[in-house]
């Protein structure tokens, strides 16, 4: 039988910057683990969290985050999230 664990993937993405525009940051299967490697991302200033072009400071970006995530899609997180997309695969598909 099939093992259907969903595995979160966090890449960076930098085409403007680098020729290697989707380097992984970080894999894990927890949802919790996920999400704050992605605020501790953003307090960093390695990522931006905007809404709308709206672009907030560092604890603001955080706090609509943690609100967003518990309310949006994942394709709404990702277009609010500048230099950083998630994307998932389950355990032992190919990518």
């Amino acid at each position: 039988m099939k093992n259907h664990k969903q595995i979160f993937l966090l890449y960076s993405c930098d085409a403007w910057k680098s020729n290697d525009s989707m380097k992984l940051l970080t894999a894990t299967t927890s949802t919790t683990r996920l999400r704050r490697f992605i605020e501790s991302k953003i307090m960093s200033g390695d990522m931006r969290y905007a809404d709308s072009g709206e672009t907030y400071c560092e604890k603001k970006a955080v706090q609509q985050f943690r609100a967003d995530w518990k309310t949006i899609t994942r394709a709404g997180i990702n277009s609010q999230l500048d230099e950083g997309f998630i994307d998932y695969v389950y355990d032992g598909e190919e990518i």
